[in-house]
């Protein structure tokens, strides 16, 4: 009986993702300490898929869970900790999805800028992951002149 290869292009679009802030900046009275961490909501609900795509973007990670750090010794309680430019990026389980938490301005990136890049990497990273799951093999990746990417996966059927 003959073997057919089942072949599939899936596209990830590179799309502006639309953030949500969820906490600002936040001043005190006089002669106290500011506070600059941000808490914007994301679609990232795999954790494992955000580890590949910080790693794929040259971030290592620091810490599983912990502390995230940002200026004046300002510390938030996150599920996940990053080195990204001066500073570092956490995010935090929240209600559909990871939040990530950072303070900006230590970090040195605007963050909706860096949020867009590394939504277009979790792409990547998911759909490569769930077609591994149901048994494609990833034969190629190119990255389109329009910034999408396009992905060809196959499998023995």
């Amino acid at each position: 009986m003959p073997t057919r290869i089942e072949s599939v292009c899936l596209q990830t679009q590179a799309a502006k993702a639309k953030l949500t802030v969820l906490t600002g900046q936040s001043k005190t009275g006089e002669g106290q300490r500011m506070s600059h961490f941000t808490r914007i909501r994301t679609k990232l609900r795999n954790p494992e898929y955000i580890r590949q795509a910080m790693k794929t973007m040259g971030h290592a990670e620091l810490r599983q869970s912990g502390m995230v750090f940002g200026h004046d010794g300002h510390r938030r309680r996150v599920d996940l900790v990053f080195g990204v430019g001066d500073g570092q990026v956490g995010f935090k389980s929240g209600k559909g999805g990871y939040e990530s938490v950072a303070d900006w301005w230590t970090v040195g990136i605007e963050a909706e800028d860096f949020l867009g890049r590394l939504n277009r990497e979790y792409a990547l990273q998911a759909v490569m992951g769930e077609t591994r799951k149901q048994g494609f093999s990833v034969q190629k990746t190119e990255k389109l002149k329009d910034g999408s990417v396009r992905v060809v996966v196959e499998r023995w059927v």
